[in-house]
C-alpha cells in the first residue's frame, strides 16, 4: 500500500473530472452622453434590449441616473473615457 494513498486517489479523481466551462459574461459597449460628456458603459448581452429601450426614452442623463441604470442593468462604467 502506498504511503500517501489518499493523495494519489484525490489526484486521480481531479484528473478524471470533466473540465468546467467558464461562465464569463459577454458585454456590449455603449457610448452615451452624460452631462454633456461622452461615457463608455458595458452592459451584459442579456440586458441590452431592455437597456436600449430605457436609454431611447431618456432625453438627458445625469450622474445619478447613470448610477441607477448601471445598478439596474448590471452594467460596468469605463472610467477612462
Amino acid at each position: 500500500m502506498p504511503k500517501f494513498s489518499l493523495i494519489s486517489e484525490y489526484n486521480n479523481i481531479i484528473k478524471e473530472a470533466p473540465k468546467q466551462k467558464s461562465n464569463k459574461t459577454k458585454y456590449q459597449e455603449y457610448i452615451i452622453e452624460v452631462e454633456s460628456k461622452e461615457c463608455s458603459v458595458y452592459i451584459p448581452l442579456r440586458e441590452c434590449e431592455n437597456f436600449e429601450n430605457v436609454i431611447s426614452e431618456e432625453t438627458s442623463i445625469d450622474e445619478d441616473q447613470l448610477r441607477r441604470l448601471m445598478r439596474e442593468f448590471r452594467g460596468i462604467r469605463n472610467k477612462d473615457k
